[in-house]
């Protein structure tokens, strides 16, 4: 593996999707003689897990938001990345650009936004909605007490305030 893909690697906690590796010049022969050879693991169609302990969660957060190039990772997978909402579900859940609603792919849900811009940013590396957007987001599924907990919490942890909230339910009300 040459130094760049290896640098890439590192950074993305050892998890590298074949468009990544596509980018870098790596053929189809190429990217398919690794997986076999290296026994990369595959934690969704195109994406792998180069290292053969159990997947941790930060490496699955990120295996999620490199499924495609315009995936961030959202919701309630977004809200345990910043630390502010437990989401143990047995899957991730990202966002993309478009319509359609939420389908649910494999370990995989795939949600669809036509406003995403203003709302997107990385948190230790890995492409995500703003911790405002994700409480925006998460309201429409909880109760007063899990909202106001998981509020309280990502402005105790720094992580947005509620003039940022505010603002974000103005885009999104």
């Amino acid at each position: 593996m040459d130094a760049r893909v290896r640098t890439l690697a590192g950074r993305q906690a050892d998890v590298l999707a074949r468009w990544q590796l596509e980018d870098e010049g790596w053929t189809a022969g190429k990217i398919d003689h690794h997986v076999r050879r290296h026994e990369w693991r595959l934690i969704h169609p195109g994406v792998y897990l180069l290292n053969h302990a159990p997947p941790s969660r930060r490496q699955l957060w990120f295996a999620a938001a490199l499924t495609t190039r315009d995936s961030v990772l959202s919701h309630g997978s977004a809200g345990a990345c910043y630390g502010f909402y437990r989401f143990d579900r047995g899957y991730e859940v990202v966002t993309r650009p478009g319509t359609g609603g939420r389908r649910r792919h494999g370990l995989l849900v795939v949600c669809r936004s036509r406003m995403l811009q203003p709302d997107l940013t990385r948190h230790g590396g890995i492409p995500i909605t703003t911790a405002a957007r994700v409480l925006v987001d998460l309201a429409r599924g909880l109760d007063r007490k899990r909202m106001g907990r998981a509020f309280r919490e990502s402005i105790r942890l720094g992580h947005t305030s509620a003039r940022q909230v505010r603002r974000t339910l103005e885009r999104h009300p």
